[in-house]
């Protein structure tokens, strides 16, 4: 017990270190695989590619005063899908 607490400071110093070490490796790990999977410039342009067709799909009900809330028949979509 007389060896612990006069390495106590040494002890302390090493977990601290420990610690940060630790942190900052995951922190690196972390950043790479996010630079491989959600940083990537081509899943980007995908997403802008599906927003484009998805924006378009919609802009195709409304026209003529009428959104997609009025364009669909709610009352038929139910029938069918009630058998």
């Amino acid at each position: 017990m007389e060896i612990f607490k006069e390495n106590l400071i040494w002890i302390k110093d090493f977990a601290t270190i420990a610690f940060y070490a630790i942190g900052a490796a995951v922190a690196i790990l972390t950043y790479h695989r996010a630079k491989a999977t959600v940083l990537q410039p081509k899943r980007t342009e995908v997403i802008k590619i599906q927003t484009q067709i998805l924006t378009d799909f919609l802009s195709s009900f409304n026209s003529d005063g009428h959104n997609l809330d009025s364009s669909l028949d709610y009352i038929a979509v139910h029938q069918v899908t009630s058998f």
